[in-house]
C-alpha cells in the first residue's frame, strides 16, 4: 500500500576528536502520520555528517570545529529531487560563549513543476545548482546585552539572494528580557525579484518562581499581517499549572500617504487551559 515509513541513524558524539552521523529514512508515497507532519511523502533521504573538534588548554578560546554534512533526496524511482553539501571550514567559540562560524554551500533542486516562489515570481521546472556563503556571529547568551548576527550571499535557482539575520536580546535582571529580530532576504531571478521581512518583539517577565508573562509580536511584509501572542502563566507547585493565552491578527494595510498604515482586525481570541496532577 505504500504507507509505511522508516529509517535509521547512527551518532558518534565526541566532546573533543572526531564526532559524526548518519542517517537515513524512507517515507511511502501514501505515508500520513497519525500525529505531527512530514514535508513530503514518497521519498529516500539520507543525510551524513562528519567533524573535528579541538579543545585548546591554557587558551582564551573554548573549542575550534570543522565540520562537513552533506545529503540528499530522491523520489522511491531514485531520481534525484535535492542535494547539499555543506562545508564549515572553521567554528570558534571563546570563554564567554561568543561564537564566529563561517559555511560554504553546494545545493541542487530539481524542480518537475512551476513553482510560484512570491506574487507573479515563477521558477521554471529544470534542475538547478548553485553555491553560496555564509557567516554567523553570537554572543553568549548570559551576557546582559547578547546579539546574533547572519548574513549569506550567493546563487539562487536561476538568479541569486541575499539573506541577513539579526536578534538584539537585552537582560537587565532575572525578571525581564526585551528582545528584537528581523528576517531580511533580497531575491533576484530571471522572471522577478522581491524582498521578505520578517520582524519580531518579544517580552518575558518573570514576577517569581510562580508567575511568568510572555509575549510575541511578529510582522511579515508578504501577507502584510500583524500576529500577537500573550500568554500569563501560574505554577504555585509541580504538577499544577494554570495558562491564559491571547491572540491577536492584524492585516496593516497601505494608505495613500506612504507613512501611514491602516489596522484592521482579523481575528482574536482568549484561551484559558488549567491542569493539575493527581499523586498517590
Amino acid at each position: 500500500s505504500s504507507d509505511e515509513a522508516y529509517g535509521f541513524q547512527v551518532q558518534v558524539p565526541q566532546t573533543e576528536g572526531w564526532f559524526g552521523e548518519v542517517e537515513h529514512k524512507r517515507l511511502g508515497k501514501n505515508y500520513s502520520p497519525a500525529l505531527g507532519f512530514v514535508n513530503r511523502p514518497g521519498i529516500r533521504e539520507s543525510e551524513i555528517d562528519l567533524g573535528y573538534r579541538l579543545l585548546p588548554k591554557d587558551s582564551r578560546l573554548q573549542s575550534l570545529r570543522w565540520t562537513l554534512w552533506a545529503g540528499g533526496t530522491t523520489n522511491l524511482a531514485g531520481s534525484t529531487e535535492s542535494q547539499y553539501v555543506y562545508l564549515e571550514p572553521l567554528q570558534v567559540v571563546n570563554q564567554t560563549d561568543d561564537q564566529f562560524a563561517v559555511y560554504i554551500a553546494r545545493i541542487r533542486e530539481v524542480l518537475i513543476a512551476p513553482f510560484e516562489i512570491s506574487d507573479a515570481v515563477v521558477i521554471n521546472p529544470g534542475d538547478y545548482r548553485w553555491d553560496k556563503v555564509e557567516i554567523d556571529l553570537s554572543t553568549g547568551d548570559q551576557r546582559a546585552v547578547a546579539a546574533d548576527l547572519f548574513v549569506g550571499h550567493g546563487d539562487f535557482y536561476d538568479g541569486d539572494r541575499l539573506e541577513a539575520y539579526a536578534d538584539l536580546r537585552w537582560q537587565p535582571s532575572k525578571h525581564l528580557s526585551l528582545s528584537g529580530g528581523i528576517e531580511f532576504n533580497e531575491i533576484r531571478l530571471e522572471s522577478g525579484e522581491f524582498i521578505t521581512r520578517l520582524m519580531n518583539l518579544r517580552t518575558d517577565v518573570a514576577f517569581s518562581s510562580a508567575w511568568s508573562w510572555t509575549t510575541l509580536a511578529q510582522y511579515d511584509n508578504d501577507s502584510a499581517e500583524l500576529s500577537v501572542n500573550s500568554r500569563l502563566r501560574w505554577i504555585p507547585r509541580a504538577g499544577r499549572e494554570l495558562l491564559v493565552v491571547v491572540n491577536h491578527g492584524f492585516l496593516v494595510e497601505d494608505r495613500e500617504d506612504r507613512f501611514r498604515r491602516s489596522w484592521r482586525s482579523l481575528e482574536s481570541d482568549v484561551v484559558a487551559k488549567m491542569s493539575y496532577t493527581f499523586r498517590y
